[in-house]
């Protein structure tokens, strides 16, 4: 009875260690898993940190272009404005030569056609640096709201 008892037990023994092995090696397996996950998300962790490196870069060099490009239209629009001012200075100058050249040519007919066609042409001059002011405003107002 003794020994029919004993047998169960090694049996009971046996099964149980069976059972254990295979729990353990369920659980080396899950493990694996585990660690199989955790370096598959580390690296694309690393491949992340890299894009955002790239895209910061990328980002810097897209903010250097901007402030560049801000730079040459501060430029252009400095120049917009001296030329405007300069063309104003050139129309006034120009409405007095054709003043005193109306005044010359009062008695000869093909002089005074043509003080009349300068005349013409300064008028244009004129409109065309008013034109060329307002451009240079509408340039300020454009830079002015980028910086904002």
């Amino acid at each position: 009875v003794v020994a029919d008892e004993v047998r169960k037990l090694a049996e009971q023994v046996g099964s149980s260690v069976t059972e254990i092995a295979t729990i353990i090696n369920g659980i080396q397996n899950e493990t694996k898993f585990a660690v199989d996950s955790l370096q598959f998300v580390n690296k694309k962790v690393g491949e992340g940190n890299t894009q955002i490196g790239n895209s910061l870069q990328a980002l810097h060099s897209i903010n250097t272009g901007v402030t560049e490009m801000i730079e040459g239209i501060q430029i252009v629009s400095s120049n917009l404005i001296k030329i405007s001012s300069d063309s104003y200075e050139v129309t006034a100058s120009s409405e007095e030569i054709a003043a005193a050249s109306e005044q010359a040519a009062a008695g000869i007919q093909q002089s005074s056609a043509t003080a009349e066609q300068q005349s013409a042409s300064m008028q244009e001059v004129k409109a065309s640096s008013e034109s060329l002011a307002s451009l240079a405003e509408d340039l300020n107002k454009m830079i002015r709201k980028f910086k904002l």
